[in-house]
């Protein structure tokens, strides 16, 4: 490995390593176990696992790290090792959807009036234009003016989308149904209409959201979707609760829609992670123009937060430390997640997805989400947010996704034939313009 700070980044990586074996012979565990268990014993009786002992605020978000692991005696050696990888604020960190493009989410949050610098070109007047259609259908629902058969006003958003993606469920779980919006229920891939059973369908809206509707695995869902609205409101009116989001217009006017009632899908920033797609219909239904805004400012301010502010306050870095110091020194697995909303139960799917789908091993390290800013007193780490509104909850999934980013950049350190890393100029060139904010210890 090349050395790119202070101290050589072989030297960092050896020290951890040193401080990961230490750990694992003071505390009497071996690698993918529990210190202080044994294989198969109950996580969580590292010593001196009584609290967090390392607290950092921002915002709304708060994140403690509990004293398991002697995760508190490595951060210090943790931080000198991101320094020598060059990972750290001022660098595009953010990993969102596949493939890790996430520079393309951070920048469809910046404010209106903002420069959105893609490949030369200044896309902001194109992404106001691409939110026009689907905040008009939004604005339309919520004053009746898009009705149902019969005149009824749509209260239940269905939302069918593939692939499906984590952060709009849980967008949806967490905001949808307040002030006039219908409230969403997103059917999973392995989910049939029985999930509908207590749906009215004259007052159901169904969106469609998949590159090739009339794709072999997409196909039979939306057609079983569009037999159970014409079982009730008739085939002729069916199509009048439907709408798509597709590359591929035949496979939607197959299934009856007419062309005013299909999306394309294509976006002014390649690659973004659909959440936070102009064209994200679902998200725009849901919520409504004025809370999707809400949405883009809190993950703004945290973008701000992860590009700007030093390592030791930097929230998504220091997980990212944690996960780095748990799974890849200690050998731990990623562990069960609580959280204490059912609302946010997604959060788990989140970071799961953004780790590339590994399921929590009920033996490794435990990980918190609660609200009113508490968090974990488990040995592992937690995170708190401060309110469940959409400002929140958009902070809450930039976090997530600037952790993954982090982490994998961390990674990708280690291995020599990955150190060679180019930083990309235009998000650090729009954001650093921003006035820094100040972590609350």
């Amino acid at each position: 490995m090349k050395g790119r700070g202070t101290r050589g980044l072989d030297e960092a990586w050896q020290d951890l390593r040193v401080l990961a074996a230490m750990a694992r012979a003071r505390d009497g565990a071996a690698p993918g176990t529990s210190p202080g268990t044994s294989p198969g014993a109950s996580p969580g009786a590292s010593p001196g696992a009584t609290g967090p002992a390392y607290q950092v605020a921002a915002g709304v978000l708060r994140i403690g790290i509990g004293q398991g692991w002697r995760m508190p005696l490595a951060l210090p050696t943790l931080l000198a090792f991101a320094q020598a990888a060059g990972v750290g604020p001022g660098r595009v960190s953010i990993v969102g959807g596949r493939p890790p493009l996430g520079e393309g989410g951070a920048l469809l949050r910046l404010p209106p009036g903002v420069c959105v610098p893609v490949r030369g070109r200044d896309v902001a007047p194109a992404i106001e234009a691409a939110r026009f259609w689907p905040e008009a259908l939004a604005d339309a629902v919520r004053d009746g003016t898009l009705h149902g058969a019969g005149g009824r006003s749509f209260t239940t958003l269905v939302v069918l989308a593939d692939p499906p993606d984590a952060a709009t469920a849980l967008a949806l779980a967490a905001l949808g149904g307040r002030d006039g919006a219908p409230r969403a229920i997103v059917l999973g891939e392995a989910e049939g209409i029985q999930r509908l059973a207590a749906v009215d369908p004259h007052s159901a809206l169904v969106v469609i959201a998949a590159d090739d509707i009339a794709a072999p695995h997409v196909a039979p869902r939306a057609r079983r979707v569009r037999d159970w609205l014409a079982a009730s409101v008739g085939a002729e009116a069916a199509p009048r609760h439907l709408l798509a989001v597709t590359r591929r217009i035949e496979g939607a006017v197959a299934l009856g829609l007419r062309h005013e009632r299909v999306l394309d899908p294509a976006d002014p920033v390649p690659d973004a992670p659909m959440l936070w797609s102009p064209r994200n219909l679902a998200l725009a239904l849901a919520l409504g123009p004025e809370a999707g805004a809400a949405l883009r400012a809190g993950a703004h301010a945290l973008d701000r937060h992860a590009l700007q502010i030093p390592a030791a306050g930097n929230l998504p870095l220091l997980l990212a430390l944690c996960d780095l110091w748990h799974q890849d020194l200690l050998g731990l697995p990623p562990g069960p997640v609580v959280v204490d909303d059912p609302a946010m139960a997604g959060w788990d799917a989140l970071t799961r997805a953004l780790r590339g789908g590994a399921p929590p091993d009920p033996s490794g390290v435990p990980e918190t989400l609660t609200m009113a800013g508490g968090v974990s007193r488990a040995p592992g780490f937690g995170v708190g947010y401060g309110r469940r509104d959409a400002e929140g909850i958009g902070a809450l999934i930039a976090l997530a996704e600037h952790r993954a980013g982090y982490a994998a950049r961390l990674r990708a350190a280690i291995l020599p034939a990955r150190t060679a890393r180019t930083p990309r100029p235009d998000l650090r060139l729009v954001v650093s313009n921003a006035a820094p904010a100040t972590p609350a210890r």
